[in-house]
């Protein structure tokens, strides 16, 4: 079964080295080619092929690559970049395969990374003045060089340090000690004070085994000159360092309009990046390229004419048809416009095998039904819809984010009807199409006003809600049930369809009966035994069933009634679903609560100015969180609840060579 995923054809070619780099760029520039990895492949008769060995062109081109990234990181602070959306300039293929060779981006990389160098030697000579400005700081009051004092034939002298608690008691016990010392404490710096001490030559020893005694320690004197000169020095160094960096940095920014070209330079070496990772896949000699791979069977004349007009007559190659039980074709999808926008949410789970079909079509219409009725208003959904439509009509967007707009923008109807259905817009009640009723089933009017309500009101409907969305629930799990019987029934698997699916759905339509009937008086008592017969019935069925595929008779009748066990998960899967109610529920509670902080605001200017960007702010924020939260919900009751019942996937994602050009467009 291939519903919605595109046939493949898988190739073999042949043919000759120097045809390789015209091909390779032919079939990049068409797009629709995945190849196969064959260096792991055992080629009995053609040993002398070998894997192609682009390993140093990849690593060539990367570094390219970091080069063009590293000087548009420099650029771009001084350049405006593209806004979200802006126009891109659009290049024909001829003028981006020739835009390297007619654009010298190497000197313009070398010249921004030369400046970028002077910066940074600048900053790190700026940082070592700063750093010896201020371990000379502790020493400004020292107004005489260390070479003076070192010239001092009589007297001797000490520079060091001491703890601040005990400076008083190191000039104190000195002065006591020694009758010829001379003690000045130059400055401070944390716990520490400088300290310059003078003393007879006779006693200096004494006096350092003294002093240390007292806690002194003795400096390491490094710099010649007075302290404050040398600072006042650096200050005028730094002065010119700045004036330098400042001077490299206009440099660079003189160069800000290379920024445009740089990132077209980026497009064409990623593009070649893209063909040289391709080529890894390659086997080949000396003379010949050996290449496998797939094209969408659609696309194969295309294809032909391509490797006629790049080899001419110079290739081989055989087609064959794929069969469908292949594990490593890749799956490339193939549907509608609409659908096509919920491809993404089936490949985030995963792809289908080829021999499955694309869940796709059967995904799509639940996921728009549970995300309008968990978002739920009609003010939403117009935003939504105006917001989206504007970014895909005014906006150059990229091809992934314009699906991603196109898949909300389809959203966006489910969230008006379901805005409809609770008669929300931005949390006030504008459609009540049907009447309050009272006990006796009469309108009630209050304050001679007839009351009204939406068709599934937050308020008064709760209940109702959440029937309605386990009732869903059943009808999405079920069809999820059927669609696996179908697929039995498609491979011929009878007994499967009846046993693993037809059991199931009447085992839990039979239950739900039951409870209703215990529950209400609503179902008649026929039908009421009919359901209780059927769920026996199909419990008996599922029992002798559900463990067919065990070898033993103890390990049949054990998987069997353990099978039977398996209902208490349907169980879980419906209650499951309430969390549709659940966010229907709090979006529109937290609309409506910021709808009332505004409303009692003090008629007037706080009421009109205050009231609106508290209305303004709060049904931003919870449009962001009902989208989010109904994006991530919707999400798992596919993945959990629906693709558990059928789908496996598994599948290889098509992944063909094509072109880079994020920042620019290619027409033909």
């Amino acid at each position: 079964m291939q519903v919605a995923i595109a046939k493949m054809t898988k190739f073999t070619l042949l043919t000759f080295r120097e045809s390789k780099a015209a091909l390779l760029k032919d079939l990049q520039k068409f797009g629709d080619v995945h190849f196969r990895d064959m260096s792991r492949d055992d080629l009995e008769g053609l040993e002398f092929l070998r894997q192609e060995h682009t390993q140093s062109d990849i690593q060539r081109y990367e570094s390219e690559l970091d080069r063009v990234s590293f000087a548009l990181s420099k650029l771009e602070r001084y350049t405006e970049k593209p806004g979200f959306g802006a126009k891109r300039p659009t290049y024909t293929h001829d003028a981006f395969d020739n835009f390297l060779d007619n654009y010298d981006y190497g000197a313009v990389c070398a010249f921004v990374k030369d400046q970028d160098d002077r910066i940074a030697a600048v900053k790190s000579e700026i940082a070592r003045l700063k750093s010896e400005n201020e371990g000379l700081s502790v020493w400004e009051k020292l107004d005489v060089a260390p070479s003076v004092l070192d010239a001092f034939t009589a007297a001797r002298y000490l520079l060091g340090t001491v703890n601040k608690m005990a400076a008083d008691a190191l000039r104190a016990e000195l002065e006591a000690a020694f009758s010829e010392v001379y003690i000045e404490f130059l400055g401070s710096q944390k716990d520490d004070m400088a300290v310059l001490i003078l003393t007879d030559g006779a006693v200096y020893e004494d006096l350092f085994t003294k002093a240390k005694d007292i806690g002194f320690s003795r400096a390491n004197i490094t710099f010649s000159d007075v302290p404050k000169r040398i600072v006042a020095q650096n200050n005028r160094r730094i002065t010119e360092l700045e004036r330098e960096s400042e001077k490299a940095a206009g440099e660079i920014e003189g160069k800000s309009g290379e920024y445009k070209n740089l990132l077209v330079v980026k497009d064409c070496i990623a593009t070649i990046l893209e063909r040289e990772k391709a080529a890894q896949n390659f086997m080949g000699s000396d003379t010949v390229v050996f290449i496998e791979g797939w094209v969408p069977e659609e696309d194969n004349t295309r294809f032909m004419e391509i490797l006629a007009r790049a080899c001419g007559e110079d290739f081989y190659i055989e087609q064959t048809a794929v069969e469908a039980e292949s594990a490593d074709v890749p799956i490339k999808l193939k549907n509608n416009r609409v659908v096509s926008a919920f491809e993404s949410i089936t490949s985030m789970y995963s792809m289908p095998r080829y021999n499955e079909f694309d869940p796709t079509p059967l995904l799509a219409p639940f996921y728009w039904l549970f995300f309008g009725l968990m978002v739920g208003d009609m003010g939403y959904g117009l935003i939504l819809m105006a917001g989206t439509a504007i970014a895909m009509k005014a906006l150059d967007l990229k091809e992934g984010m314009k699906n991603f707009m196109r898949f909300f923008f389809y959203l966006s109807f489910a969230v008006i009807v379901g805005g409809a259905l609770y008669g929300s817009l931005f949390g006030f009640a504008v459609f009540t199409p049907l009447p309050v009723l009272d006990a006796n089933g009469v309108q009630l009017v209050v304050d001679g006003i007839p009351q009204t309500k939406a068709l599934l009101d937050s308020n008064l409907d709760i209940v109702t809600m959440i029937i309605l969305s386990i009732g869903i629930g059943v009808v999405h799990v079920l069809f999820g049930v059927a669609v696996k019987g179908a697929l039995c029934i498609k491979r011929g698997d009878i007994a499967g369809a009846i046993f693993d699916s037809l059991f199931w759905i009447i085992a839990v339509l039979s239950g739900i009966g039951l409870i209703v009937g215990a529950m209400t008086t609503m179902l008649p008592a026929g039908i009421f035994q009919v359901c209780k017969w059927a769920f026996i019935i199909s419990l008996v069925g599922l029992a002798c069933t559900q463990g067919r595929s065990s070898p033993s008779i103890g390990g049949k009748i054990g998987n069997g009634l353990y099978g039977v066990y398996g209902i208490t998960s349907y169980v879980g899967d419906l209650v499951s679903y309430t969390r549709i109610v659940a966010l229907a529920l709090s979006g529109a509670y937290i609309a409506f609560s910021f709808n009332l902080m505004a409303s009692i605001l003090p008629a007037g200017f706080a009421r009109i100015v205050f009231g609106f960007i508290i209305m303004v702010l709060g049904q931003a924020l919870n449009l962001a969180l009902s989208l989010l939260s109904a994006y991530v919900h919707t999400c798992r009751l596919q993945y959990v609840e629906y693709f558990g019942k059928f789908y496996e996937g598994g599948g290889v994602p098509f992944k063909p060579l094509k072109l880079k050009h994020d920042s620019i467009h290619i027409k033909n």
